[in-house]
């Protein structure tokens, strides 16, 4: 998906898995060139991040635009926060709002958060608490560490997750400073939004069918992921695809007990099962 089966750029991910990142934008170049989504992305994080090459933020926008207008939501959430910041791009929260949105509506849990951020402080939009609380939640639901973050802050203080007044010059200096230090806290954390998740992150399906991300199965599905596909250039192949075309498969399991059980029976437990086994015989 995203043209991530491009002979080009499977090459600069081998250039990439062996820290060659001068090769693996050369690569990412050529295969971003005949657009593939994944290449853009790619290569918008490296310029974004300075490896293989200069640091250049508009260099970085613009793959991830062309990446984000074929639909690739780590772009578009990647290309949104650098419309909040001004980085590489004009500053402007409207454009944000619109490229934030479409990540998040395609479930991805980058964008759900901070799309939730953008209504909770008004920037580009209406306040608007209900739905800021309900994309932190949603973003919360698929393990996103500052969404969890935020989470824990609204329980603690009763439900009443604070957001930040915008009517004054002073207000508006305070609510931004808050936004740029969210956002070095999640560079802190987890970087740009890259291909693939870590952690309890990632594995939608199952914990949707199980209903918790610490439930037994959903754990030996997590381990297989990333103490063996993730150490082979086809796994971390499989896992990118697969958390791509995941979340709204894993919404809709959701929405239906029914659904929840009979993928927990049919799919999730014996395939846990399975991976069970396949590692004692390793």
């Amino acid at each position: 998906m995203y043209g991530d089966n491009d002979p080009d750029y499977i090459l600069a991910l081998l250039a990439e898995e062996k820290n060659d990142f001068e090769s693996a934008r050369k690569f990412y170049t050529k295969a971003a060139n005949a657009d593939s989504g994944a290449a853009q992305h790619n290569l918008g994080v490296l310029s974004l991040e300075g490896k293989g090459g200069p640091q250049d933020y508009a260099e970085a926008a613009k793959w991830f635009r062309k990446a984000a207008e074929q639909g690739v939501p780590n772009s578009q959430a990647n290309l949104g926060k650098q419309y909040v910041e001004g980085l590489g791009v004009p500053k402007d929260l409207g454009e944000a709002l619109k490229w934030i949105r479409k990540s998040a509506e395609q479930h991805f849990a980058d964008g759900e958060y901070k799309l939730g951020i953008m209504y909770l402080n008004g920037y580009g939009t209406e306040k608007n608490e209900t739905e800021g609380y309900k994309w932190i939640e949603r973003a919360a639901a698929q393990h996103h560490p500052l969404a969890l973050d935020l989470q824990r802050k609204r329980q603690g203080a009763g439900g009443g997750l604070r957001y930040l007044p915008t009517n004054t010059p002073e207000q508006r200096k305070q609510a931004e400073a808050f936004i740029h230090m969210m956002a070095a806290r999640e560079r802190g954390q987890s970087g740009s939004s890259s291909q693939t998740g870590g952690s309890k992150q990632g594995c939608f399906i199952a914990t949707a069918a199980c209903g918790s991300a610490d439930a037994p199965a959903v754990e030996s599905l997590r381990g297989f992921r990333d103490n063996v596909l993730s150490k082979h250039l086809l796994g971390r192949a499989m896992i990118h695809a697969y958390e791509t075309i995941a979340p709204p498969i894993a919404s809709w399991v959701s929405k239906k007990p029914a659904r929840r059980n009979a993928i927990r029976r049919l799919l999730v437990v014996p395939l846990a099962g399975f991976v069970e086994r396949l590692s004692l015989s390793r």
